[in-house]
């Protein structure tokens, strides 16, 4: 509720929204934020009636009405109490508490997967965010070293020191630079407004994002992750509370079987007058307690075709665990690789542009000495164009893929 407090003030303010109000945004007014939230209460209140179960209950009766006789009308009141209280039921009522509870565990799973799942989605919009703007900064940077080129070209051109046909060139390169700018420019709006549509924002006001400066640092080698993530995937709990909720339900199916015994306690009193004077005529009162006890004889087979249905249902629980574990597996593995080759793809990125813009200075002076000529230059440019944006989408692909391992192993 605190958090919620200062995300709509920051917002009211006109703050740059970062991942955390993201995520609490989504959160309070995402569609399945609310339903797994709806869900969860649900369980929440099942739980508690099964619970509530197992206690006496407490009724009471009153009644008014005229006795009619020989001697005339008499009128005539009457007052119950009684209680039920199980004392056993086969099982019954443990079992359908422990389906409850189990429930209520897959509904809490499955919420906290739903944040997770919009965590991850909304970690990787702002990630594409930040590529488009680091993409719309280069191509703007690009843009601004073409046109200072054409500059130097027109005047060595104007000197007699180079051809017409470098500036034409040169002028060619400078509306390619432009066209990349533009729609650089283009994508860094399409992210932002795809950030709008996933957050629900007001798209007639301006919204601004502070993308994460970088992934969440996961270490550890294969089976230290895996470990990680069987005990923190929320798949991974929500099939084990559905297992778990079949292996109850057994127990619960068998329970019909089984005889039931209830405590029933009673109190009850009765009065009669005469209708003219209110003389009490007769004044009758009793209590009980009484153990009732109900054996099931014969029910048409339905509790055996209970309990076979419902080890029929704990055995494709059990195959969707396995497989659940299984998939975590590979999902840890993969991401795993993911993450290591962009750690090295983001390296490699790093030293090629270092290379490349080296490589163009280099060139860039010969080229103004008359030792290089425009194609050469025109290549060196255009190779550390390239580098630049390769760098660009090798380190963006590095934090997605730390964000897509925290993902994997239940860490966000």
């Amino acid at each position: 509720m605190l958090l919620s407090l200062v995300v709509a003030l920051a917002f009211a303010q006109d703050a740059p929204i970062d991942l955390d109000a993201a995520l609490t945004l989504a959160l309070r007014d995402g569609v399945d934020a609310q339903e797994a939230a709806f869900a969860r209460q649900a369980a929440e209140s099942t739980l508690s009636r099964r619970r509530l179960a197992s206690l006496p209950n407490l009724n009471v009766g009153a009644s008014v009405g005229v006795g009619i006789t020989g001697s005339g009308a008499n009128p005539t009141t009457s007052l119950s109490v009684s209680s039920t209280t199980p004392i056993y039921g086969g099982g019954g009522l443990a079992a359908d508490r422990a389906v409850a509870l189990a429930a209520l565990d897959g509904a809490r799973a499955a919420e906290a997967r739903t944040r997770q799942d919009l965590h991850l989605a909304l970690a990787l919009a702002l990630l594409d965010l930040s590529d488009a703007r680091a993409r719309q900064t280069a191509t703007a940077s690009t843009l601004a070293a073409e046109e200072a080129l054409a500059s130097r070209i027109d005047k060595l051109v104007a000197a007699g020191s180079r051809t017409r046909a470098d500036q034409l060139q040169q002028a060619a390169t400078v509306a390619k630079a432009r066209s990349a700018s533009i729609a650089a420019t283009r994508d860094a709006a399409q992210a932002t407004l795809t950030l709008e549509a996933i957050l629900r924002l007001d798209p007639a006001r301006a919204w601004t994002f502070t993308p994460p400066n970088a992934g969440p640092a996961v270490s550890g080698d294969f089976s230290a992750l895996l470990a990680q993530a069987r005990d923190g995937r929320p798949e991974l709990a929500t099939a084990r509370a559905s297992l778990d909720a079949a292996e109850a339900s057994i127990r619960g199916a068998a329970s019909g079987g089984l005889p039931s015994v209830d405590l029933v306690v009673g109190a009850s009193t009765r009065t009669s007058g005469t209708a003219e004077i209110g003389v009490q005529l007769g004044d009758q009162a009793g209590a009980s307690a009484v153990l009732q006890a109900s054996v099931p004889l014969f029910n048409r087979g339905q509790v055996r075709d209970d309990i076979a249905q419902a080890r029929l249902d704990r055995d494709a629980a059990k195959l969707a665990f396995d497989a659940a574990t299984e998939a975590a597996a590979y999902e840890v593995q993969g991401a795993l690789l993911d993450r290591d080759a962009a750690t090295a793809g983001a390296d490699a990125a790093d030293a090629r542009w270092t290379a490349a813009d080296a490589a163009a200075r280099v060139v860039s002076d010969r080229y103004d000495a008359g030792a290089a000529t425009f194609a050469e230059l025109l290549s060196a440019r255009a190779g550390l164009a390239e580098a630049e944006r390769d760098r660009i989408a090798a380190h963006t692909t590095l934090e997605r893929s730390r964000f897509t391992l925290a993902r994997a192993i239940g860490a966000l």
